[in-house]
């Protein structure tokens, strides 16, 4: 048979075994030989050994592979890993691998970003991206003298393909909501009642809204329904409220403080309805930017406790915690959330969004109430009587919201009403 090749590459004959007359001098090369393969057998133990502790496990800290590497969406909020912790751990952000972007700000948050020994679920809560490029980012987690590394990848899309739009942006606003002009008919068994309204808009030269007025059209007159009128001091905003009611005016004081963000944190409310002063009175707080919870406390009734759910960007469920029912439940289309005034907000149909964090609607269509939503809604379901109310939005060639249909289904999905704004707009200052 034939064996390995010769020096000069000529094949040669393998030597018969040779059960006697073995030496020492070929014991020893042979040894020799040995050793060099114990050593090379060595080193690729090591490197194999060096390559599971890469590859993200030790004795101290274990997670599964799949969660190694992650993506999500250019609108995307939230992401997860879990793992388990023989120890105390902490976390570390490195935002140097980032990609293109132009925006290498720090768009991630760990909640927790440390904790102590045991199976661990941290969230990773993500800034939408508005760039329109990816970007990524590795975090590092430490348990004693080993540590794990998750690398995520925000996209600079939607799943859709679209970037999305940052409201904040100075220069968003071109355009603002000068006027709503609404339709409103309802549907019943002895015939059709339809009913006109409008509602007016100024701003200051900030292009912050001033004045907020309805006006309802009665037997072909034009009445004042309520208006609202806002004044604006450092970290306080002030609304008056005159409501006119069967010939009576009443009259409302909302003080709104504003925490850092700019955002409202607290809330109180004078009025007299009853013959003496009353006061209702509020307090909010906020997640990852985003509008989560509140307690309202009414003079005429106990205090009551909202919540958000956000999921992608988007509210998708809120009302009250200590009651199922009270709640709406909300879906979106693709049409971005951009106008001046946040329209899901402005024309809500539930009471529940209506009066979120608020006795009233409040100040929330108009800012200072935490990100808003990436979209306009496209169904509103009451959760107390299962009524739908279904949107739809007609665009000019600008991509400005000119018209908003709404029609409600009631509970056996039978169309009780269609209300049909047309929005007409002024330029920013």
């Amino acid at each position: 048979m034939w064996s390995k090749s010769t020096a000069n590459g000529s094949p040669r004959r393998a030597r018969p075994m040779q059960k006697k007359n073995w030496n020492v001098k070929s014991f020893m090369n042979n040894s020799t030989a040995m050793k060099h393969y114990l050593s090379l057998f060595t080193l690729c133990l090591s490197i194999i050994f060096l390559s599971c502790n890469d590859d993200n496990s030790s004795d101290s800290i274990s997670i599964s592979k799949d969660q190694l590497n992650q993506s999500a969406y250019a609108n995307a909020s939230e992401r997860g890993i879990t793992f388990t912790a023989q120890e105390a751990w902490k976390t570390e952000i490195n935002y140097n691998s980032a990609t293109k972007a132009t925006d290498t700000s720090n768009w991630i948050t760990l909640d927790p970003p440390s904790g102590e020994a045991g199976t661990v679920t941290v969230k990773i809560l993500l800034s939408p991206n508005y760039t329109g490029t990816g970007r990524k980012a590795t975090i590092r987690i430490i348990c004693g003298g080993s540590s794990i590394t998750v690398t995520i990848e925000q996209k600079g899309q939607t799943e859709e393909g679209n970037t999305p739009i940052d409201p904040e942006r100075p220069d968003q606003y071109k355009k603002l909501v000068s006027k709503i002009e609404i339709t409103n008919t309802h549907y019943g068994s002895s015939g059709n009642l339809t009913h006109k309204s409008e509602r007016l808009f100024t701003y200051d030269e900030l292009n912050r809204i001033s004045t907020y007025e309805e006006y309802d059209y009665t037997d072909n007159k034009r009445m004042l329904d309520w208006s609202d009128s806002y004044s604006y001091s450092g970290n306080t905003i002030t609304c008056l409220e005159k409501v006119e009611d069967q010939n009576q005016i009443f009259e409302y004081k909302t003080i709104y403080k504003l925490d850092e963000e700019q955002n409202v944190k607290t809330w109180t409310c004078e009025y007299n309805e009853i013959g003496k002063p009353e006061i209702d009175q509020g307090e909010l707080s906020y997640e990852n930017g985003y509008f989560s919870s509140s307690r309202t406390e009414v003079s005429n009734s106990g205090p009551t406790t909202d919540q958000a759910i956000w999921v992608d960007g988007n509210l998708v469920k809120a009302g009250e915690t200590d009651e199922p029912r009270a709640t709406t439940n909300i879906e979106y289309s693709h049409i971005p959330n951009n106008s001046n005034v946040d329209f899901n907000y402005l024309l809500s149909q539930t009471e529940w969004l209506d009066c979120l964090a608020f006795e009233e609607s409040g100040i929330k269509a108009f800012g200072c109430f935490g990100k808003r939503s990436a979209y306009l809604m496209s169904k509103e379901k009451d959760g107390y009587n299962n009524d739908e109310h279904v949107f739809e939005y007609r665009t000019d060639n600008e991509g400005n919201i000119r018209e908003i249909t709404v029609t409600t289904y009631d509970g056996q999905h039978q169309v009780s009403s269609k209300r049909i704004h047309t929005i007409s707009y002024i330029d920013a200052n």
